[in-house]
């Protein structure tokens, strides 16, 4: 696919793990609250533990969603992340999601909340999932700027 072929990307923070995704090693990323996503959706990672920066992507085929039980069932093996920690952060949480990480790549350059805050003032990394779509004037800036580092 071609930058053209985009005209929306879903950016997440995550806070662990991120060399496994990359490495190819974590093949699944685990949500309380997933976004509502077609297969093949491009998604934009926010390093929101060590670089606060955007650093890199992924693709997610498919997006599963159940019971703890279910969802770790499914994904463990496929995994970096211990089932004890997952049971932890899933505790309370009825309907559980977990999105396939699928040709994962990192920016070689990251985009530092500075450079981000230049080009969408105000902005503020999203706690959980925010929508970067094309036509979103307030974050189109971002949006181009993701789409010439790919």
């Amino acid at each position: 696919m071609t930058i053209k072929d985009y005209d929306k990307a879903v950016l997440i923070s995550i806070n662990r793990r991120l060399d496994d995704i990359f490495d190819g090693k974590k093949r699944w990323e685990y949500r309380k609250r997933s976004p509502k996503i077609e297969e093949k959706t491009l998604i934009v990672v926010y390093d929101s533990g060590k670089t606060h920066a955007i650093v890199g992507e992924f693709f997610v085929q498919k997006v599963l969603h159940g019971t703890i039980d279910e969802v770790i069932a499914k994904t463990i093996k496929e995994t970096t992340t211990l089932e004890i920690v997952l049971r932890e952060y899933f505790a309370g949480t009825k309907i559980c999601s977990a999105l396939s990480v699928e040709e994962p790549k990192r920016y070689k350059t990251p985009i530092t909340l500075s450079e981000i805050r230049n080009l969408v003032p105000n902005f503020t990394p999203p706690q959980g999932y925010v929508f970067l779509r094309k036509e979103d004037n307030k974050i189109k800036p971002l949006f181009d700027r993701v789409m010439y580092l790919r």
